[in-house]
């Protein structure tokens, strides 16, 4: 009997070094913000869809730039959380519509957010909004030939 709680000593020694590892690596690799969009352009009634990746701090809300030319609709938030060799990281995805009111193009200046004290900021970019009549028309053409696999099809 003296040798089960010897092994279960060993056991719980032996899980320390891995435990403590865990807990001492609960910060983040990399801080910052980065901001992308789904297209740089669209015409009125078409919108674009505004991503703001915030890495470093799951509870830091990013400060989005002027978008006055735009209706903007949040599209909700994911939250991505990895551990590699014991490293953690951890980022969220602030998802956007952008509806464009109207057109010109727009240079979008850098979103923000404070991390531990730190500032960090995007790179800005341009969105052109065009008028409906000005959208690029498509010239390919496509052609659609079905067919069915039997000639006596049933219902059910």
């Amino acid at each position: 009997m003296r040798a089960v709680p010897h092994i279960v000593r060993h056991i719980q020694l032996a899980f320390l070094p891995l435990v403590s590892g865990l807990l001492l690596c609960t910060t983040s690799l990399a801080a910052g913000i980065e901001v992308s969009v789904d297209r740089n352009q669209a015409t009125i009634g078409e919108h674009i869809v505004l991503s703001v990746k915030v890495e470093g701090d799951r509870g830091a809300t990013p400060e989005l730039p002027n978008l006055s030319a735009f209706d903007v609709h949040s599209r909700g938030q994911s939250t991505q959380m990895q551990i590699i060799n014991g490293a953690v990281s951890s980022s969220v995805a602030y998802n956007y519509i952008l509806v464009p009111k109207k057109t010109g193009t727009f240079t979008i200046g850098p979103a923000k957010v404070a991390i531990d004290g730190n500032l960090y900021q995007s790179r800005p970019f341009t969105l052109t909004v065009l008028a409906a009549s000005d959208a690029p028309q498509d010239q390919s053409r496509i052609f659609l030939d079905a067919k069915v696999s039997t000639l006596t099809p049933y219902v059910g």
